[in-house]
This record gives structure tokens, sequence and C-alpha cells, in this order.
């Protein structure tokens, strides 16, 4: 678990595909124009860690925390830009040398390569198209399992289905879009949404992920609130704890 990752995702999901255009036509760049600076697995594996260090900056909770409402929304689709541009970087990269491995680009490498696969939320379309990749890196030993898991959880939020493992949460939103946020500026997060509680340990298991519950604590403890009592599911009439 990225503590930068599944709490404050839905910052960067929220702002919309308006957003998104404008932000990257300032931005982004083709991934033809990126693909020639495919290089030697060394230079691969720093460029992936740097790309890493960058993003993980620009994600810093504690600093959106104690920005303004108009800061923290520029910080946001600052953040969203650079994640874009990693995330055109990272297309290339796998058109080169297909999804990076342990042998190519170490295991901190692969860290890497899945956080900026996991906030290229500009394109959700190839964070899908990289789930069969990851599923066989997984079935190979070269990735962990719980990788999978978690893009899988990503894909299913963005489709507007439950998810499988519930690792994924949203932030509460009143009707205008806007977050909705404690007299603190702490946002109001909701339990991840999935599809059923009865087996949802057992599937999280076979991810090699713990029970949802010490999950929960975890990432209560890092979003700053009172754990939920459990994940949501559809047939739940309102979002509650």
């Amino acid at each position: 678990m990225r503590a930068n990752d599944t709490g404050l995702s839905a910052h960067f999901m929220g702002l919309g595909v308006a957003a998104w255009a404008m932000v990257c036509l300032s931005a982004c760049l083709p991934a033809e124009a990126l693909s020639s600076q495919v290089v030697d697995s060394a230079s691969l594996r720093v460029e992936l860690l740097n790309m890493l260090a960058r993003d993980q900056r620009a994600r810093n909770p504690d600093s959106l925390l104690r920005m303004s409402d108009s800061d923290r929304e520029r910080a946001v689709s600052e953040a969203m830009a650079l994640a874009a541009v990693h995330g055109e970087r990272l297309k290339s990269i796998v058109a080169a040398v297909g999804w990076p491995t342990p042998a190519l680009v170490g295991e901190d490498g692969v860290r890497a390569a899945f956080t900026l696969l996991q906030h290229a939320d500009h394109d959700p379309e190839f964070q899908e198209r990289m789930l069969p990749l990851l599923q066989d890196a997984a079935y190979r030993g070269e990735t962990p399992r719980r990788d999978v898991a978690y893009l899988t959880d990503r894909i299913r939020r963005w489709r507007g289905r439950p998810q499988v493992y519930g690792t994924q949460y949203d932030i509460a939103r009143d009707r205008a879009g806007r977050e909705i946020r404690d007299a603190n500026g702490r946002p109001t997060y909701l339990a991840p949404l999935v599809e059923d509680l009865a087996d949802l340990d057992a599937r999280r298991a076979t991810m090699d992920l713990g029970p949802w519950i010490e999950y929960e604590y975890r990432m209560a403890r890092l979003q700053n609130r009172a754990p939920f009592e459990r994940a949501r599911t559809p047939q739940d009439s309102s979002d509650t704890r």
C-alpha cells in the first residue's frame, strides 16, 4: 500500500474531462515524441525512480492539507499534469520493452512503474490495457499480486462498478461536485464500494492482501479519521460508517 495513493487519489480523479483537456494541452507530450528516450536498463531504472520521486513530492498530503482551496486546486492540477506526462512516458517505455521486469529495472523500478500506472488517471483505457500485462507479470512472480488487485479496483471505480478487493477510497462531494471537508480542511472519505461483503477477505487473500478491516484501520490513520465499520455495497441506501 502506498500512503499517497489510495488515500489521495480521489483528489486527482475529481476534476473531470474538461480539466484534463486543459492540463494536457500544456503538459502532455505525445508518446511518439518520447519513444526515442528509451535507453539502457540502468538509465531506465533511474528515470522511473526519478519520475516516482517527482510524483510523490507533488502528492504530498501534508502540503495539500495546509493549502487554501484555490492553492489546493492548483496543486492538484499540477500533480495531474505531471502524472499525465509520466503516463505518456510510461506508454512509450511499455511499447519499447514491454511491462518493466525486475531483471530489466530492478524491483524498485517495477514498483515505480506500477505507481506511475496507478496515477495515470488521465488515460484509464491505458490502465485497463495494462491489466493483462500486470496479471502475467504477477503469474511469473515479477510483480506482487496485490498490484493486480489495486489496478483492478481502480479500473472498476473508473467504470462506476463495485470493487472486487476494496482498495480504493473516494471523497464525498456535494451536488456541485465540490469536495466535502471538515472545519480543519480534511476531506470526508467514503468507504470503498465493493460487490459483496461475504467473500471480501477471501478474495483479498488470493491477492496476498490481509483482512479488509486491518487495511481500513491503516487507511483511517493515514487519512486522519475514524475507521469505517465495513465497506459499502450497492445495497446500501446511503454512505454511512
